[in-house]
């Protein structure tokens, strides 16, 4: 059995939120193959296999924010019968993962009321991370007219 764990991408990385899986149980996957995504404060990363496998069991939710070192999916390895790993009980060393705050807060409900009524503008120059492009385009967020709402205070998003 194979443990797909959550990886730090950075010596400040303590956590991350699940996003979305990109196999299935059942599925062979190999050394390089993407697994899942998940976000972190420097943009959605993917995480990949580090062994030849089937999958067995995945064991992360969208929506989750695990600590590194939880273990996301669980694998056979080459010649194990999947099914049969999917049926042993989950790793007692995984902490329990806990999901993400689902409500939106008063500032950011402000600031998207703000973009939705404010009209387009340029932003040129204006420095927005991917996982904010990425949030703006989940929530219909017109960036443009976002950045001119907060009176071009790009560098906060």
């Amino acid at each position: 059995m194979i443990e797909l764990q959550l990886p730090s991408f950075g010596a400040d990385m303590d956590d991350a939120e699940f996003v979305q899986w990109n196999v299935q149980a059942g599925q062979a996957v190999k050394k390089g193959d993407i697994a899942c995504v998940v976000e972190t404060q420097k943009g959605a990363i993917d995480v990949e296999v580090w062994q030849d496998g089937t999958v067995a069991r995945l064991l992360a939710e969208p929506g989750q924010r695990l600590p590194v070192g939880q273990v996301l999916a669980l694998l056979a390895a080459e010649g194990e019968d999947w099914q049969a790993v999917a049926a042993q009980a989950m790793p007692a060393a995984a902490p329990a993962a806990q999901p993400a705050p689902a409500a939106e807060t008063p500032a950011e409900t402000s600031l998207v009321a703000a973009a939705a009524s404010a009209p387009a503008a340029a932003t040129p120059g204006a420095r927005i991370s991917p996982a904010a492009r990425k949030r703006a385009a989940e929530l219909g967020v017109d960036l443009p007219a976002l950045v001119a709402a907060a009176g071009g205070a790009a560098e906060s998003l």
